[in-house]
């Protein structure tokens, strides 16, 4: 008798255990509660990416307008301005909040999701380290006097790619997989807008390096480029944004599915 109370006991723990958050290396319970402060520190934190991301092609255009006294060609062509701390703090930030991030834990798209995020967060830093310009530019860095100009150059192309590519698969796959169908839809105009957007700024940054077609002062004059690119980082930002409420909701209701939600972000796995 004593031996069947002490093994129930022993599952009772157990399943207490798995409802349970560890935090700070206390044991919390789990609610569905969003004034938790536990709940409410992950959402705003999460969404600070987006509102990071929103506001970055904006404080670039407004300091652009203030210090240069008009809008540089590209968003990378503001690294060798009076703005690099602001592009340099805002990608890195935009980085480590991706890498940190973890969609929803399903078994066979795990390693996808955390390849996706781990890649997206890397070539964001990237993009805010490796200068797209050689020394003739005037500016100095840390990379710069480490390697040769086109290995540096190379490596923030490379990084554009890749994390044009993550953004997309996030909107195409990672964010779309488990919504409604109208929300997987806006997912997937994002996911092609920052397909299309990408496509025709590398284009443009083709014609303007080699003078394609005679239309370089073209692409200079109307800034295409940078439109371009702050018009993929909107739709993910968009994109994003939207997820975050949608988790917001999700967690605010206590169904078994809620449940496996949020536990597959807090819960160790058993």
């Amino acid at each position: 008798m004593s031996l069947t109370l002490r093994q129930g006991r022993g599952s009772q723990i157990k399943n207490m255990a798995k409802i349970s958050v560890t935090h700070l290396g206390h044991s919390r319970p789990m609610r569905h509660d969003t004034n938790d402060p536990f709940h409410v520190t992950y959402f705003n934190i999460r969404q600070s990416l987006g509102v990071i991301a929103m506001i970055f092609p904006l404080g670039l255009l407004l300091g652009g307008y203030i210090t240069e006294g008009h809008v540089l060609p590209s968003i990378s062509d503001y690294y060798f301005s009076s703005m690099r701390d602001f592009v340099v703090g805002a990608l890195v930030a935009i980085g480590l909040f991706l890498m940190a991030y973890r969609a929803e834990r399903r078994p066979d798209t795990d390693w996808l999701d955390t390849l996706t995020g781990l890649g997206a967060g890397a070539a964001a830093i990237g993009l805010a380290l490796f200068p797209n310009k050689p020394h003739a530019t005037g500016v100095e860095t840390f990379f710069h006097a480490i390697m040769d100009d086109r290995i540096s150059v190379a490596l923030h192309f490379l990084s554009s790619f890749v994390f044009l590519t993550t953004l997309t698969l996030y909107c195409l796959r990672i964010f779309a997989r488990a919504a409604p169908v109208g929300e997987r839809r806006f997912y997937q105009i994002c996911g092609w807008t920052i397909v299309a957007s990408g496509i025709i700024a590398t284009f443009a940054s083709f014609v303007r390096a080699f003078d394609w077609f005679q239309a370089q002062a073209i692409v200079e004059h109307l800034n295409l480029i940078f439109w371009l690119e702050a018009a993929g980082i909107w739709a993910f930002c968009a994109a994003w944004l939207l997820k975050g409420q949608t988790e917001r909701r999700a967690a605010s209701v206590p169904q078994s599915a809620s449940s496996r939600h949020l536990a597959s972000r807090w819960v160790p796995s058993q």
